[in-house]
């Protein structure tokens, strides 16, 4: 990166700053104040208000997600600055908080960045691929997690909390027609079934046409990117007594969208003498959201399924004490084909990859009084994950087929984990304005792996294992049959499976201090140590070295923040923070002396992130809504000697942490104006800024072939508006929305996949309208 960029960063850096501050004095100089709403949020397993939790927590309230049109992970990330989303080859999401995340494409890989539904764990990244829908907000809990939800995560916590039953009739829907003949259908309808009985039921339905297109010579008129999903969800509510409280859920999804199609940006051949010209000189993919390619006999295809049932149970018991049981079990199916090469060739395509995963989850705690100067809640859970996985590879356009005469390739993976966990969480009140806090958690987790790699051609990847085998063994080995695995021992012998496992435990705490300044002002320290446990990869390995675990990390968090009310109209938050990172877990690569560069999972002993956020919310005025946000975030490495996924071998000392922008920034203004007693006319603006990131250790420094930005996530600002005209009682609202209204390329993720480099680019501008309806 030449200073030239680093002047224009900063400028924009700098730009996004001055432009919060400018809202800011805009909104202070509205002539008519009105008061703002209070946020109450669970992020301490008890109702608050936010302004009264001594911790970085973001709400984004019902009217937010819609106005926003948040419907995916992605969205979410776009709304919190300091939260990044990347996408990887397997379509599975990975985030990054605070310069804290876990990137790994497998399905068993449980994330630095935890998900749950009502305090119900998604405890694997893709399953919770479509929860995004009939929300009453999302809290986005930010720094290590651990004394409170199920989950031990070093980075944070989101938690989706959905719209509930009541005795009220309720019902709307809104329908979505937007570019790519997209159309989305949102519906619900409640109520009450008896005296002691609510109901509550929303379904989602999705159905557009693909967004990319072929751009190579072969590939033109080629689209790939449909949308369809299914999503529904189920609650029953039942109330027989005034002490005993039980909600029934039922949450289910189907997912049959194309997997994103990433772009192919440098030719990398692994075997640098073996290279096919005619895929050396493949064309690389233009600066254009909507450009890719990918091969047309092993088409983007995904039929991907979800249940999951939980129960939650509230029972009040003498002396003010409250006993929850959360019970929950996930069954989801993964059927997809995925594209790894972005190019019409074979250069490594995933012809096939399935799995399965079974969860069950029991959380059971006890709390007592909230409004007791002494607070605290004691509990215990459990967790059990079952995760199959298989896929099988088609490379026979890579440098590996000429050189060493095989072009296929597969992995099977068995993993089983679980976790047990003790905690407890005490507040007490010293006085009006002091309160004092501590919590613990005691978490014994296990992970059993039985891992395969097996040739799934014709027999051309068994016979070069079985000579390769005795080559370097010296033995003479027995043939390796159809079915058999190719990942070679310690002592080079090829034909069994391997099983591994990891047993781990760890204490998560936190400790800190409340201080009421005013009534009107919190400041608020705590210090913390989160966990994340370890992990065992799931891929096709050709030497059991691949199968290394990795184990858990962990991350010391220091933290001071202020939440200050000047006035009723206006909300500043503001944090600073540090973090010590150990053995940060991360998908690299090893150099295999005769395939290459192959996946690999590593620990970095030590890394630091320090950061400092600004939140500011204002409603200067009735018809007037200003929302504004900023992070900087700094992580780097401080200790590690290794290679990176590009291959560099290197001391990696004040290297650049992946996902993890500098600066962020974030400003949504809305306006209304009544025109008569039956209708109103809104309008809103959002700004995105994110700034530049690298997606592999170290990134900005590897240089291939001239380029010093393929691994660059370059940095890019967003505009979105919406305007339309909705009736006095909101019955009816009519939006006009454009989504990266001045079509703005960015990039979400880059990777080298075989010879291929490739990147994952943003989706292009979209543009609709949406008619809501509330009887």
């Amino acid at each position: 990166m030449n200073m030239s960029d680093k002047s224009r960063i900063a400028q924009r850096a700098a730009w996004s700053a001055s432009l919060l501050l400018a809202g800011a004095a805009s909104a202070a100089a509205q002539d008519v104040p009105a008061g703002l709403e209070e946020v109450v949020v669970t992020a301490t397993k008890r109702e608050q208000a936010i302004n009264d939790v001594g911790q970085s927590v973001v709400a984004l309230d019902g009217d937010f997600i819609a106005n926003q049109r948040i419907s995916s992970l992605s969205d979410v990330t776009q709304a919190v600055p300091g939260l990044a989303f990347a996408v990887t080859n397997n379509n599975t999401p990975v985030l990054t908080l605070r310069g804290i995340g876990f990137y790994d494409s497998s399905i068993a890989a449980y994330p630095a960045v935890s998900v749950y539904v009502d305090e119900v764990p998604l405890p694997l990244p893709i399953l919770a691929s479509r929860a995004t829908f009939d929300l009453e907000r999302i809290e986005v809990m930010k720094g290590p997690q651990g004394t409170l939800f199920g989950q031990n995560s070093t980075g944070g916590a989101i938690n989706y909390i959905a719209a509930k039953p009541s005795q009220e009739f309720t019902a709307g829907a809104d329908l979505t027609y937007g570019r790519f003949d997209t159309m989305e259908l949102n519906a619900f309808v409640g109520g009450s079934l008896g005296a002691t009985v609510t109901a509550r039921f929303a379904g989602q339905v999705v159905d557009g046409d693909g967004w990319q297109q072929g751009y190579s010579p072969g590939m033109k008129g080629e689209e790939s990117g449909d949308s369809e999903s299914y999503a529904g969800r189920l609650q029953l509510g039942w109330t027989p007594r005034d002490d005993v409280s039980v909600l029934f859920n039922v949450n289910a999804w189907a997912d049959k969208s194309d997997p994103t199609a990433p772009q192919y940006i440098w030719p990398n051949p692994q075997q640098p003498c073996c290279g096919i010209p005619e895929v050396v000189a493949y064309p690389l993919a233009p600066r254009d959201a909507r450009a890719a390619d990918w091969s047309s006999d092993t088409p983007l295809r995904a039929d991907n399924r979800l249940t999951q049932v939980s129960l939650r149970a509230d029972v009040s018991l003498p002396a003010e004490l409250t006993l929850t049981s959360l019970t929950s079990y996930i069954d989801f199916d993964l059927d997809q084909t995925p594209e790894g090469d972005g190019t019409a060739f074979h250069i490594l395509d995933v012809v096939e990859h399935q799995g399965t995963i079974q969860s069950f989850s029991q959380e059971l705690r006890l709390t007592n009084d909230a409004a007791s100067d002494l607070r605290w809640v004691l509990g215990a859970n459990f967790e059990d994950t079952d995760v199959e996985e298989t896929a099988t590879n088609n490379f026979v356009d890579s440098s590996t087929f000429p050189a060493l005469g095989i072009w296929s390739a597969g992995f099977t993976s068995d993993q089983a984990m679980q976790n047990h966990a003790g905690f407890g969480h005490v507040e007490y009140d010293m006085g009006d304005a002091v309160t004092l806090k501590a919590g613990a958690r005691y978490t014994k987790s296990t992970r059993d792996a039985v891992n395969c790699a097996f040739g799934a051609d014709d027999g051309a990847t068994n016979g070069f294992f079985t000579f390769l085998s005795g080559l370097l063994s010296g033995q003479d080995v027995e043939p390796l049959r159809p079915g058999d695995c190719f990942n070679m021992d310690s002592e080079f012998i090829a034909g069994e499976p391997y099983a591994s496992s990891l047993d781990e435990d760890n204490t998560s705490w936190r400790v800190g201090l409340d201080y009421r300044a005013t009534s009107d002002v919190l400041l608020y320290g705590n210090v913390s140590k989160g966990y994340k446990a370890g992990s065992i990869p799931t891929l096709a390995a050709a030497t059991n070295t691949q199968f290394a675990p990795v184990v858990q990390e962990s991350v010391m968090s220091y933290e001071l923040g202020v939440k200050a009310s000047p006035a009723a109209w206006l909300q500043v938050n503001a944090a600073a923070f540090y973090y010590d990172y150990e053995d940060k877990q991360l998908k690299s690569k090893v150099q295999d002396p005769v395939f290459g560069l192959l996946d690999a999972l590593v620990n970095i002993p030590k890394s630091k992130v320090r950061g400092a956020e600004l939140e500011v919310t204002a409603a200067a005025a009735a018809d007037l809504t200003f929302r504004a946000a900023v992070s900087y975030t700094k992580a780097e490495v401080e200790e590690y000697t290794g290679i990176n996924a590009a291959g560099v071998v290197a001391d990696f000392e004040g290297a650049s942490v992946p996902f993890t922008p500098e600066w962020q920034a974030k400003l949504v203004v809305d306006k209304e104006w009544t025109l008569d007693e039956s209708w109103a006319v809104f309008a809103g603006a959002t700004l995105t800024y994110s700034d530049e990131a690298v997606a592999i250790v170290d990134g900005e420094n590897v240089v291939l072939g001239g380029n010093d930005d393929l691994y660059v996530l370059p940095s890019y600002t967003l505009f979105d508006l919406r305007a339309g005209f909705a009736t006095a009682d909101e019955r009816w609202r009519v939006t006009l929305w454009s989504r990266n209204l001045a079509d703005e390329f960015y990039v979400q993720n880059a990777s080298t996949d075989s010879d291929a480099i490739v990147r994952y680019a943003g989706r292009p501008r979209t543009y609709g309208i949406t008619v809501a309806y509330r009887p």
